[in-house]
């Protein structure tokens, strides 16, 4: 059938395994052909996302397998670094069943792995019309990726199967051609203008997805993004790799008023020291509610986890000294996106409705996080907090 290096197949048995598990589309088969000489496509598909790897070998002979992908991610990881393997296809002695042989060895001495292939096949990666394309850098997916996660609802969660485009990122065409993204979970919110572009459709795409296409493509080479509006699929190209991503359906919710600058109150943060503040905090509560309460004690900031945590903090507070409430692990999730930023400003036009965080150096990120409501925080807070 073929040979290869298993420097060159390991990484991609292994990503393409990773690549599935982080997406949430379920077990898979890979498939494996010949395309053109010198050439072997490996693919799986689902109906939410479908990826081809095409990689350099030394193919001896025409080919088209099926195995499962756990079961080859688990062999081909078993293999030596740096040889030459040679896969074969033997028959059982019935022949009811068949194998791929990885066989590597010399002078004298010869191994071998074997690999239970699959009865069936399918039909391989066609990239459809596209209405629209443009180019992404290196890492751009990757980071986009990163930032986004945590803002966005598990695809396998309860919530999502009720709101299913809170567990994508919605992007959109800015009047310049710019890539806007939007992210939402109900707890904190983001819209992010970035230096990158896109195309005139609006997609909403799902982040365990996006997470899978990621691991696929390399971090170091440009990306072709393009849409193609009548099947409502989103496709990425590299040089070697082929993703086709399917649209989340639905109407992505306007979060945008949520984001209020003009306010009766704003605290100002050290964003190191903030940081630092819900760290601490998620490692010293218990599982679930990570609520720390900000206070203005005689123009003194305290941040307060009841009965357990009162630290003084660098911050400064204009207007009203309200005090709020809210959840330290996704004001650690919203203030991490303001990279290499020094500070950070929460503002307040009311400690029970969704606080906006904001930067003056990042004009380009508008940000919200929802507080937990907490019956009279700001008549009486002796209940909570020693004086």
């Amino acid at each position: 059938m073929f040979k290869i290096n298993s420097n060159i197949l390991q990484p991609v048995v292994a990503a393409m395994a990773k690549a599935i598990k982080d997406s949430g589309i379920g077990e898979r088969n890979v498939y494996i052909k010949n395309i053109d000489l010198g050439i072997v496509s490996f693919y799986f598909n689902s109906p939410e996302l479908s990826a081809e790897k095409r990689i350099p070998a030394q193919v001896e002979s025409s080919f088209n397998i099926t195995i499962s992908m756990r079961e080859l991610a688990k062999k081909v990881a078993g293999l030596p670094n740096n040889e030459e393997i040679q896969f074969k296809d033997v028959q059982s002695k019935g022949g009811s069943v068949h194998y791929v042989e990885m066989l590597w060895g010399s002078h004298g001495r010869r191994s071998n792995i074997f690999v239970q292939t699959l009865n069936e096949n399918t039909e391989f990666l066609e990239v459809p019309v596209l209405s629209e394309k443009v180019l992404w850098g290196p890492n751009l997916l990757s980071q986009l990726v990163n930032k986004f996660k945590a803002f966005t609802l598990k695809s396998s969660s309860d919530e999502a199967k009720q709101s299913p485009v809170l567990s994508g990122i919605f992007m959109s065409q800015s009047q310049t051609g710019q890539c806007i993204l939007r992210a939402a979970d109900r707890k904190i919110m983001v819209k992010y203008i970035s230096d990158y572009q896109w195309v005139k459709d609006d997609v909403i795409l799902d982040t365990d997805h996006l997470s899978g296409v990621s691991n696929l493509i390399s971090t170091k080479t440009d990306v072709e993004v393009g849409v193609s509006k009548k099947s409502g699929l989103v496709i990425f190209q590299s040089k070697d790799t082929t993703c086709v991503c399917r649209v989340l359906s639905g109407i992505y919710p306007k979060t945008d008023q949520l984001f209020n600058y003009e306010v009766k109150c704003k605290y100002t943060f050290d964003r190191p020291e903030l940081m630092e503040l819900c760290s601490r905090v998620q490692k010293i509560t218990e599982t679930g509610t990570k609520m720390v309460i900000f206070e203005n004690r005689k123009n003194i900031v305290f941040a307060v986890v009841p009965n357990v945590l009162e630290q003084q903090i660098g911050a400064s507070v204009e207007g009203i000294k309200w005090s709020f409430a809210v959840n330290a692990e996704k004001l650690f999730d919203c203030i991490k996106f303001f990279e290499a930023e020094d500070e950070v400003t929460l503002y307040l036009e009311d400690p029970n409705r969704p606080i906006t965080i904001g930067c003056d150096e990042s004009p380009d990120i508008q940000m919200a996080i929802s507080p937990y409501s907490i019956s009279g925080l700001n008549a009486d807070l002796k209940e909570f907090v020693s004086v």
